[in-house]
């Protein structure tokens, strides 16, 4: 039998355990089986993340705030349906939630890499914080004139143009 360790994407540092000190755990589960001729189990184990169920209407809000301040919304290139392992996501199964996602246009780096981290602590990525800042305290305004914005119907998918 052969064993081969799984295609994680090394640059991006992703694997199914999320990023962090566990992230290598697989790796080396892999390598210690190799060499000894042992087994393994990983078993997960804590909090299940819930995905994201974002409010359509604060998301019709958001993205009238980023057009009202002259802010381009820039789709993220890996598609639509971009989560990860967060409690956010839970979080939104239970109140209206918004996660608000701006490009710092660092692509193809992407948040939780050091590039990105780079890109961010620029004069772009400064005006990225501060127009994101801008853009949820108008949401947050348009939830204040008008509550009911919360009960858009999620049928009428609100996304980003």
């Amino acid at each position: 039998m052969t064993l081969r360790p799984p295609d994680w994407p090394s640059k991006s540092g992703a694997s199914p355990y999320g990023a962090g000190p566990r992230t290598q755990a697989p790796i080396h589960s892999w390598a210690a089986r190799l060499s000894t001729g042992t087994t393994v189990e990983i078993e997960s184990i804590g909090h299940v993340f819930e995905p994201l169920r974002p409010n359509a209407g604060l998301v019709m809000a958001f993205e009238r705030a980023c057009e009202s301040i002259g802010r381009p919304f820039t789709p993220d290139p890996r598609g639509p349906e971009v989560g990860g392992s967060t409690d956010f996501g839970n979080v939104s199964q239970l109140v209206p939630a918004l996660h608000t996602d701006l490009a710092v246009h660092s692509w193809p780096a992407v948040n939780h890499q050091h590039e990105f981290a780079a890109h961010s602590v620029t004069p772009a990525g400064d005006r990225t914080m501060l127009e994101g800042a801008n853009a949820m305290a108008l949401t947050a305004l348009a939830y204040a004139a008008d509550p009911g914005i919360l009960n858009l119907p999620s049928s009428q998918k609100a996304t980003f143009r």
